[in-house]
C-alpha cells in the first residue's frame, strides 16, 4: 500500500510536537483556605481516633532485592479467621486507608496494608525527584506475592480477601492471574485496567513515553505532571473534601510519603500491564467484585466493565455519586462500598 509522503511528514511532525510539549509541566494554583472547607467535627474525630490507631501499629518490613524494603502493617483482632489485605493505588501511602482498617477491624477481621515500592514507608526507587517510578510493573506483583507468602508462613486464616484500589486493583488481578488461588476473593475498587490519558490516545501516550525513554528521560515526569502539590485547590478523586484533605494531610505531615506525577517509565509499564490484564479476563477464576463509578476521571470505566463481562465469576457494582476514590467518599456513598467489601 502506498502511503503519501505528506502523511508521513505530518505524522512525524505531530509526534515531534508532542515530545517537545512533554518536556514542560504544569503548576497548580495555590489555595490557603483548605482547612476552612473541611468538616471540623469529622476532622477532630479522625485525628483523635483513626490516626492514633494506625500510627500505634508497628511498621514491619519485607526485605527484597537491591536493598528494597517493603513496608506493611498487620492489624489483629481476637478470634479473627479472615485476613483482608489492602493494596493502595498509585501515590497512596498505606496510612490513607486508616479509616478502612478500623472499619474492617470493627467487623471482627484482621487487616494488612502494604506500602508499594516507592510509596509510603517503603524504599524510594528514585532519590533525585518524587516522580512515580518502577523498573517493571511485575516488581509490584512479586512484592505482593512475597508478602502474602510471608504472612501465610506465620498466620493461619480460613480466608484471604484482597482489596485493590486503582493501581492496587491491577496488581492483585495480575497476581491472581499469574498465581491462581492466592486469594479466596478479590474486591477491586475502580481498578486501573486502562488509564485515562487526556487529550492523547493510549497509543499516542505510549509512543510519547517510549520516545522520551529513548531520549534518556525515563525518570522525567510525564507531560503535564510535576512534583507533589503542596497547595492543592481541591481533590478530584473524591467529592468529600474533608476525606480528600485528610489523605493529602498524611503526605503533608510526612514528606517521605510524597509522590508526584508519574514518570515515563511508570506510564509505559502501567499501559502494558493494564492491556495484558484485559486480554486475560477470561482466565480469572477467583470470585471478584468490582466497585466502580461512572464519574471516574482517572481510569476508564468501560475497561473494567468489559473485563467483568468476560471474567467467569465477576460482579460489577456501580457506586452512584462517587468519584475515583470510592473509599474516600461521603458517608452515604462510602457505606455502600464498605458493606460490599465485608460481604465479599
Amino acid at each position: 500500500m502506498h502511503i503519501p509522503y505528506t502523511s508521513v511528514i505530518n505524522g512525524t511532525l505531530k509526534i515531534i510536537c508532542l515530545i517537545l510539549l512533554s518536556c514542560c509541566g504544569s503548576s497548580s494554583p495555590s489555595d490557603k483556605d483548605l482547612l476552612h472547607k473541611t468538616n471540623p467535627h469529622f476532622l477532630d474525630w479522625y485525628q483523635a481516633h483513626i490516626k492514633p490507631l494506625f500510627q500505634q501499629q508497628p511498621i514491619q518490613y519485607l526485605e527484597r532485592e537491591k536493598h528494597v524494603r517493603i513496608a506493611f502493617r498487620h492489624f489483629s483482632t481476637p478470634n479473627a479467621d479472615q485476613l483482608f489485605m489492602i493494596f493502595p493505588g498509585y501515590t497512596e501511602p498505606a496510612a490513607k486507608y486508616a479509616e478502612l482498617v478500623q472499619n474492617i477491624l470493627n467487623a471482627g477481621h484482621d487487616v494488612l496494608v502494604i506500602d508499594h515500592r516507592g510509596q509510603g514507608d517503603s524504599s524510594k526507587i528514585l532519590t533525585t525527584r518524587d516522580a512515580g517510578y518502577v523498573d517493571k510493573f511485575d516488581d509490584y506483583i512479586h512484592d505482593a506475592k512475597a508478602l502474602f507468602e510471608k504472612v501465610k508462613s506465620t498466620h493461619t486464616y480460613r480466608r484471604h480477601v484482597a482489596i485493590g484500589a486503582s493501581m492496587g486493583g491491577a496488581i492483585v488481578t495480575q497476581l491472581s492471574l499469574t498465581h491462581p488461588h492466592t486469594f479466596d476473593s478479590l474486591v477491586l475498587i475502580a481498578p486501573m485496567f486502562q488509564i485515562k490519558t487526556g487529550k492523547y490516545t493510549q497509543q499516542e501516550a505510549l509512543q510519547i513515553a517510549q520516545w522520551n525513554i529513548q531520549l534518556g528521560r525515563s525518570k522525567a515526569y510525564v507531560i503535564g505532571k510535576g512534583p507533589w502539590n503542596e497547595q492543592p485547590t481541591g481533590f478530584r478523586g473524591t467529592s468529600d473534601f474533608t476525606r480528600g484533605y485528610l489523605g493529602w494531610l498524611w503526605s503533608q505531615e510526612n514528606p517521605h510519603f510524597r509522590v508526584g506525577g508519574p514518570s515515563y517509565q511508570w506510564l509505559v509499564e502501567a499501559i502494558h500491564a493494564s492491556r495484558n490484564i484485559r486480554l486475560q479476563a477470561h482466565a480469572l477464576n477467583e470470585p471478584t467484585l468490582i466497585l466502580g463509578s461512572a464519574e471516574d476521571h482517572m481510569v476508564e470505566p468501560r475497561a473494567f466493565e468489559d473485563f467483568c463481562l468476560q471474567a467467569p465469576r465477576c460482579q460489577l457494582q456501580t457506586i452512584s455519586g462517587s468519584h475515583h476514590e470510592i473509599l474516600q467518599e461521603r458517608d452515604e456513598v462510602r457505606t455502600q462500598a464498605i458493606q460490599a467489601i465485608l460481604d465479599a
